[in-house]
């Protein structure tokens, strides 16, 4: 899902509207973090144009992507795998 991860990336210039996630589960999860990740995480869904928990969401749906080789670069079209980033 190379566009959702592109949006992202070009931070909501209003020229496409928000991506939403593919989740709309009823489920909660919850984790404590600093308030410089809040701020980030703010920003970063208003620049988007979602809520802060879709913004979550489309992370989660980015990175579940990238795990099932369904991510790919805009350039050269090379798989791209998140979690190999995170495991290093």
């Amino acid at each position: 899902m190379w566009y959702k991860a592109h949006f992202l990336v070009m931070r909501g210039n209003g020229r496409h509207p928000p991506v939403r996630s593919r989740c709309g589960g009823q489920r909660t999860i919850s984790t404590q973090v600093d308030e410089d990740t809040v701020e980030f995480l703010d920003n970063e869904a208003e620049a988007a144009g979602v809520s802060r928990a879709d913004f979550i969401r489309l992370l989660i749906d980015t990175y579940r992507d990238s795990t099932g080789g369904e991510l790919s670069c805009g350039s050269c079209e090379a798989p791209l795998n998140l979690a190999g980033v995170i495991y290093e």
